[in-house]
């Protein structure tokens, strides 16, 4: 099942390694306790920047009984601090411009 253009917010988290001990695989924990699996075009080179951050994410839900849900990532924004993290500060917050944009 496809659900098109849906909005979440969270945490872009760690979801898979290489066998180097390199991120290969990314997550968004929303506040809700709710892990979703990323999936995008452009590899986790332009993820780390946003890695442990609060973001906005834009994109398509596909959802099965093998993988569970996942989006396909079409635009992420920072929109403000962390909330998974204790270390958060005010230097955690980001301007509005702050985002990548995937859409074809």
């Amino acid at each position: 099942m496809i659900q098109k253009n849906k909005t979440f917010e969270g945490t872009i988290v760690p979801a898979g390694w290489d066998k180097s001990d390199k991120i290969n695989k990314s997550s968004l924990y929303t506040e809700d306790g709710e892990d979703i699996l990323l999936e995008h075009r452009y590899g986790m080179k332009k993820f780390m920047s946003l890695m442990n951050k609060k973001v906005r994410i834009k994109g398509d839900v596909v959802s099965d009984d093998h993988e569970g849900k996942k989006v396909l990532v079409k635009r992420i924004s920072k929109i403000g601090k962390v909330f998974c993290s204790p270390e958060s500060t005010n230097k955690d917050k980001f301007h509005a411009a702050d985002s990548v944009n995937f859409a074809a």
